[in-house]
């Protein structure tokens, strides 16, 4: 079974970077080299004019401190690089490549570029990618056929059920979220082949039941210059909650929206008018948000 990435810490090969401590280190190795070469060479002057800009050795140790700190900084990235929950980019496209999976073309640009799947999105797939292998039909293997069976998936839920029901659930990327019959069948037929699917596992395969709900919020803001952008920054910081809740089975909530419109925003207070109680789907449904109105009492 998958884990959950995002919950993986940092390995202690990866270090907390501070400029003014390798400063203050490299200082101090400095004046104990000096202290040394003096006990051999009292002629030469005690050095304690560290706190001077213009000290040419001060100056020397700076450029040495940063350009450490820049190295330092370089092997916390090769260290990402080579880890799943944070490569990106072309490292991990490396790192999946070990699984023969290469980004799946989520559309195309203006210009007919192919425009490819995020990093997230590539890595939720590649880290379920050994349970690909699995002969026994868990759902993260159903999970992981069906989300790389096309482009425009921008989700996959697997529910196993009683009488070896096992039903696979689509989010599409586009509109709000319904796939087609044509998607529909081409990930059936990406599921049906022996080798990954025991032949008593009954599966279905569906679009995620789409409940559509506008979000109307009234917001009292504080006194200020400028209410239109308090206002406006509320209705994004409301619309990346929305965007966020946009998950197979995830529960709309009213104090969510009610924190999202706070979250950082200048609001004396913010009441819900739309929804009047928190949104449940369902385990096979999405909550799809077509539109944020924000009124000012």
């Amino acid at each position: 079974m998958a884990i959950d990435l995002t919950l993986v810490p940092l390995p202690d090969v990866i270090e907390t970077l501070d400029y003014e401590t390798i400063l203050n280190e490299m200082v101090a190795d400095f004046k104990e080299r000096w202290a040394k070469v003096r006990e051999t060479k009292p002629e030469l002057p005690a050095y304690n004019v560290e706190m001077l800009e213009t000290d040419p050795v001060k100056i020397v140790i700076e450029a040495f401190a940063y350009r450490e700190l820049l190295w330092r900084a370089r092997a916390n990235q090769v260290a990402r690089a080579v880890m799943l929950a944070t490569a990106t980019g072309t490292d991990l496209d490396n790192f999946a490549a070990d699984f023969g999976m290469t980004r799946r073309i989520i559309g195309y640009s203006i210009t007919g570029n192919p425009v490819y799947e995020s990093d997230e999105e590539y890595r939720q797939r590649r880290n379920l990618a050994p349970d690909g292998y699995a002969a026994a039909g868990p759902e993260d293997a159903y999970r992981y056929y069906a989300w790389s069976a096309d482009g425009s998936i921008k989700q996959v839920k697997a529910i196993k059920g009683e009488n070896n029901r096992c039903d696979v659930i689509l989010l599409g990327r586009e509109g709000d979220g319904t796939v087609s019959q044509d998607v529909v069948t081409k990930v059936y037929d990406a599921l049906s082949p022996k080798a990954r699917r025991p032949l008593t596992d009954n599966v279905y395969v569906r679009s995620a039941t789409i409940v559509s709900q506008a979000i109307r919020v009234k917001v009292t803001a504080q006194t200020g210059p400028d209410v239109s952008t308090t206002v406006a920054k509320a209705k994004a910081s409301i619309q990346d909650y929305a965007s966020s809740r946009s998950a197979i089975g995830t529960v709309l909530r009213a104090d969510g929206i009610i924190a999202a419109a706070h979250n950082g925003n200048a609001l004396e207070s913010v009441v819900v008018i739309e929804p009047a109680t928190d949104v449940d789907p369902g385990k096979y449904g999405t909550v799809y948000v077509p539109e944020v109105i924000v009124e000012v009492a």
